[in-house]
């Protein structure tokens, strides 16, 4: 800054925002002529931004988890009840509990660095810019990890309910403590709050990014000096012994409210409610949007007030590593519906056995190697388009049917390792709609051939069809009983 002199004695040149507040404080400084005088003190109080804290890339990174934020907390809440009650499969449901689980964890190792590094910032003296934008972010951040937190009791497994409760209240308390220390950060002396006060009024386009500190007035206690001051001291009349007393009170109260919020938040958390957890989840969520509009504003009128001076728009490494931050929470998030569409487009002839709930994502078997197509349909995901179609009758040809035990399928054809030639019939069997090869229990695989024994075509509508949960191990299915 140039060397101007203020009423003759005051320069322009001041190294820092603390040393023209230091100087203020003394009581020796004008900052209306100052400022009027030296324009480029607004410049030194507030910045021109910090792209490691409001950059480019690190502010897509904060939108993306205030977006992310909504999806998993008072979304996931209403999801998942509503799943629930049966209108979403065990799968889905499934999808969203890792999905939030994946997304509280990444947000808690982001929020809480940002929340130290905060405090390590703010004993730094930075300007005013810097405060105000990361009271905001850490306010942002910290409403929205209870937000999320809160929600995941919805979906909290009870055989690790403890420990999952554990881990998520240790998130909590530790970006709560680093959050205190931004918070008292912002309380200052009556000098420096009445010298920021008159700055934000002579830097009028300046006003909007004022920090908000707090003047507390304090009072010295004073209790006199030897035997004097212990008797007062010990007095409960008297000012000192109130004093005492009120603080005593206060530290018990307090203690006495943290424990009963941390016992209702499990025990809402075990609760597994969602009419219980959603408005919990909801009101930290309307804190999180009202910081975050904040946030964007203060970026804004940043980026308007120093025009060409502003930095944040610079990318930089730092920027793009940012971006990275979530990469695993959107790899985990293609990865499902991709791999569930990728599912769903298959034929049945693709699908290995199954236990009822999942599936070989990337199958290695090949088309011929499906033991049952009839079963497999009904039992498989996804594939019950097959009976739907008709495919299950073309699938069949060229197909080894394997040995399979009685005792798990109820409703097989009676064994025999010649095909029936009269109308004998059997419980459940019509014998003039079926024309398959029936087998003998355990007895080696027979190939059908279209010329000697002609493929199933329809089954009797009589005939039970397996529910999903009714698996043949694959175990039963040998390899010598597949085609190579």
């Amino acid at each position: 800054m140039n060397n101007t002199l203020v009423n003759g004695t005051y320069s322009c040149s001041f190294p820092s925002i603390g040393s023209l507040l230091a100087t203020a404080e003394a009581g020796n400084l004008n900052i209306t002529q100052l400022v009027q005088s030296c324009p480029n003190v607004c410049s030194l109080a507030w910045g021109t931004g910090n792209p490691d804290l409001s950059g480019i890339g690190a502010n897509v990174s904060y939108i993306m988890q205030f977006v992310s934020i909504v999806i998993f907390g008072p979304l996931f809440v209403a999801i998942y009840g509503y799943g629930k009650q049966g209108h979403l499969n065990p799968d889905s449901l499934e999808f969203w509990k890792e999905l939030q689980d994946t997304f509280l964890d990444t947000s808690a190792q982001f929020t809480i660095p940002v929340t130290v590094a905060a405090v390590v910032r703010l004993h730094q003296s930075p300007p005013f810019f810097e405060i105000a934008f990361l009271q905001s972010l850490t306010t942002m951040q910290f409403l929205g990890l209870f937000c999320t937190a809160i929600a995941t009791g919805v979906a909290m497994p009870k055989k690790r309910s403890i420990r999952r409760v554990l881990v998520i209240s240790l998130y909590l308390v530790v970006d709560f403590g680093f959050y205190m220390g931004v918070v008292g950060y912002l309380r200052t002396n009556k000098a420096s709050w009445t010298t920021i006060k008159q700055l934000a009024s002579a830097c009028g386009e300046y006003s909007q990014l004022t920090p908000g500190f707090v003047y507390i007035q304090t009072h010295k206690l004073s209790v006199g000096t030897g035997i004097q001051g212990f008797k007062n001291f010990l007095n409960p009349f008297s000012k000192g012994g109130w004093i005492i007393f009120g603080l005593t009170v206060a530290a018990i109260a307090g203690l006495a409210v943290t424990v009963v919020v941390v016992f209702a938040i499990y025990q809402c958390l075990r609760s597994r409610s969602p009419w219980v957890l959603g408005p919990m989840s909801l009101g930290f969520f309307g804190g999180t949007l009202y910081c975050m509009i904040l946030l964007e504003r203060k970026r804004q009128v940043m980026k308007k007030v120093t025009g060409s001076d502003f930095q944040d728009n610079q990318w930089g490494f730092g920027q793009v590593m940012a971006l990275f931050l979530w990469a695993p929470l959107l790899v985990q998030s293609l990865y499902y519906i991709l791999g569930n569409l990728f599912l769903h487009s298959l034929p049945c002839s693709y699908l290995t056995w199954c236990d009822g709930s999942t599936v070989t994502l990337f199958p290695r078997l090949k088309p011929r190697e499906l033991v049952s197509t009839d079963r497999a349909c009904y039992r498989c995901r996804g594939c019950h388009r097959c009976a739907e179609s008709g495919e299950s009758s073309r699938l069949m040809e060229n197909i080894e049917l394997a040995p399979v035990d009685a005792g798990v399928h109820p409703a097989m054809p009676p064994t025999r390792t010649t095909p029936r030639t009269d109308n004998e019939t059997t419980t459940g069997i019509d014998s003039e709609t079926y024309h398959g090869v029936l087998l003998e229990i355990n007895s080696p695989a027979v190939r059908p051939t279209p010329e000697s024994n002609p493929v199933p075509t329809r089954v009797a509508p009589d005939v039970e069809v397996l529910p999903p949960y009714a698996a043949i191990e694959s175990k039963d299915i040998s390899d010598s009983d597949k085609f190579d």
